[in-house]
C-alpha cells in the first residue's frame, strides 16, 4: 500500500486534470473505493486556483456520470476553486446546483467545434 500511496501521490501533483480522471478510473474500475474516501486525491494541489476538468468520453452513462459528479463535489470541497474550465458538456444533471460554488467555464469539444455544434 506504500508503494501505491507515493505512485498516486506523485501522479496526482501533476494537475487538477489528472486527479480528477484519476481519481474517476480508481473509483470506476476497483469498485472499491468512494470519491470521499480518498483523502490523499489532491493532496500537493493548491487550493484556490483555476483548474481545468473534461467530460468528453467521461459521462457517459449512469455509472460514469454518477463517479464524475462525485469526484467533482469532492475536488469542489477539498481544492475551493476560483474558476473551472471544463472542456466538453456540462449536463445540468451533473452541474446544476453546483455553479454556486465557483466560476465554471465551459469549452466545446473538438467534436462538437470540428462539426459547428452538431
Amino acid at each position: 500500500m506504500s508503494f501505491l500511496y507515493h505512485v498516486l501521490t506523485a501522479l496526482l501533483n501533476l494537475s487538477a486534470v489528472c486527479t480528477l480522471n484519476l481519481l474517476l478510473f480508481l473509483c470506476r474500475f476497483t469498485h472499491s473505493f468512494y470519491p470521499t474516501e480518498l483523502p490523499f486525491a489532491f493532496l500537493g494541489v493548491e487550493k484556490g486556483g483555476i483548474y481545468s476538468i473534461g467530460t468528453y468520453g467521461c459521462i457517459q452513462g449512469e455509472e460514469n456520470t454518477f463517479f464524475f459528479r462525485e469526484g467533482l463535489i469532492s475536488m469542489l470541497k477539498e481544492l475551493e476553486p476560483k474558476v473551472v474550465i471544463v472542456y466538453g458538456a456540462m449536463p445540468k444533471s451533473i452541474f446544476s446546483d453546483l455553479t454556486n460554488k465557483t466560476t465554471f467555464i465551459q469549452i466545446d469539444d473538438w467534436i462538437k467545434r470540428c462539426h459547428g455544434g452538431k
